[in-house]
């Protein structure tokens, strides 16, 4: 399937995911049961998550050894992008022990020519941006009864605890990180060095909303990213609904695409090319667990560990837009 179509139906699951109730959210949960169902025939697929289990029924600690394989790990970042309202539109680079980006500079033009003719060099620089090693993670008790079920219920319960965390703690570090890396270790956010002139407070219109498209500065001849705008749900639903355009199948603001974070503040909207904004992956995600901390709560405690760092490529790439109270 080609890209652009699976960014589409991506978009429609979220919309979907956003909007479940009752019976619906049951019928998803279903599905995605089913789904695990046929994950777990993958042999590697399927050896992990019953290792993971067997090593928490004999009450033994699951060390750093039990990595996720590729398989469980590209399921992971599948569903990343959609619980994580950033992680699909930033720019994700991943790093090896030099903690060094490479990003290009500038929109580099091919030329036309004969076919005789000696090719001429492409017109671009590129910036080598310095990233830090820090980790992203946390921990959570889970009780014994849900772990004691069949594989695919836990398989479902883990892959819902990994992701969610991961997801919110990338979405918060990319709007809001205020990292220093001497005293608080977390990424470079958006709003941290953003210009006051890039911070503005209006009326919720869409005309109001798109003439701030005019105040980012992506330091390129050409423009060429898409403009995305992220908010919260309820900001969206409460005051932005409205100036949507309802043929498309994905929440917009007068067709520019809307991404729902709980990063944002209420009543706040982030304007801009989230591919100037550059997430570092290093290293592979792990989940450590141990049913002796919790024993006499009859809980396994699992954490979930992971090595990323971000900034923005060119700050002004971004425009914070706040509600104007009347």
């Amino acid at each position: 399937m080609e890209e652009g179509k699976k960014n589409a139906l991506k978009r429609e699951l979220l919309y979907q995911l956003n909007n479940l109730k009752g019976e619906d959210e049951t019928m998803i949960n279903e599905i995605r049961k089913k789904e695990v169902r046929n994950l777990l025939k993958d042999k590697e697929y399927r050896g992990f998550y019953n290792k993971l289990q067997q090593s928490i029924r004999q009450g033994n600690i699951i060390d750093g050894a039990l990595n996720m394989p590729p398989v469980v790990e590209d399921r992971i970042k599948e569903l990343l992008s959609i619980y994580s309202g950033l992680y699909d539109e930033v720019q994700v680079v991943p790093v090896g022990t030099d903690g060094r980006a490479i990003v290009s500079v500038g929109e580099a033009v091919a030329h036309w020519g004969q076919v005789v003719a000696t090719l001429e060099e492409l017109n671009t620089s590129f910036d080598l941006i310095e990233m830090q090693d820090i980790k992203l993670g946390g921990y959570m008790p889970v009780s014994n009864s849900i772990l004691e079920d069949t594989t695919v219920d836990t398989v479902a319960y883990l892959e819902e605890l990994l992701v969610k965390a991961i997801a919110h703690g990338i979405d918060n570090g990319v709007i809001n990180g205020v990292g220093d890396y001497a005293a608080v270790w977390e990424p470079i956010g958006i709003l941290k060095n953003l210009a006051a002139a890039n911070k503005v407070t209006v009326t919720f219109t869409a005309a109001n909303i798109l003439a701030q498209i005019g105040l980012i500065d992506i330091g390129k001849k050409e423009d060429i990213g898409e403009v995305v705008a992220i908010m919260k749900r309820m900001t969206y639903y409460k005051d932005v609904i409205a100036l949507s355009n309802n043929s498309l199948p994905y929440p917009n603001i007068n067709g520019i695409r809307v991404k729902f974070s709980p990063a944002p503040a209420a009543d706040t909207i982030i304007l801009g090319d989230f591919k100037e904004y550059i997430l570092t992956e290093r290293n592979k995600m792990r989940i450590e667990g141990s049913s002796d901390v919790l024993f006499l709560d009859d809980q396994t405690v699992f954490r979930v560990v992971d090595r990323y760092d971000g900034k923005p490529h060119i700050t002004n790439a971004f425009v914070q837009i706040t509600k104007q109270v009347a």
